[in-house]
C-alpha cells in the first residue's frame, strides 16, 4: 500500500491528534486510545506499513484507516484532514533532531 506519508510522519500525525505513543516495533506503535481514555492498559494500534489504526478493547472496536482517525478526532472533512496530514509532517532536519533527542532521552 502507497501512504502519503513516512513512519516518521505518522509519529507526527499522532502526536498532532494528542494520542500518547507508548512503543514503537516495527511499523507499528502502540498508544493509548483517544477514544476511550484508558490510561490503564494501551489497547490502540497504528499501522504504517498497513495505513490503518484499531483499538483492541473490546467496549470500544474502533477502528479504520489513518485519514478516517483524522476526521474522526478533528471533525474535519477530507480534504481539511489531508491538509491537516500533510501540515503534520516533519522536514528531514526536525525529524532527524526529534530521533536524536528521544535516543538521547532514552539513556
Amino acid at each position: 500500500m502507497s501512504q502519503a506519508y513516512t513512519k516518521s510522519d505518522l509519529r507526527s500525525i499522532l502526536r498532532a491528534c494528542n494520542i500518547e505513543i507508548v512503543s514503537e516495533t516495527g511499523t507499528d506503535f502502540l498508544c493509548l486510545c483517544p477514544f476511550h481514555h484508558n490510561t490503564d492498559s494501551p489497547a490502540f494500534a497504528a499501522s504504517y506499513s498497513k495505513g490503518l489504526y484499531v483499538c483492541y478493547n473490546q467496549n470500544c472496536d474502533a477502528s479504520g484507516t489513518i485519514l478516517d482517525l483524522v476526521i474522526r478526532l478533528t471533525g474535519r472533512n477530507n480534504f481539511e484532514a489531508m491538509r491537516f496530514i500533510s501540515a503534520s509532517k516533519l522536514s528531514a532536519e526536525e525529524m532527524l533532531e526529534e530521533e536524536l533527542r528521544e535516543l538521547l532521552d532514552d539513556k
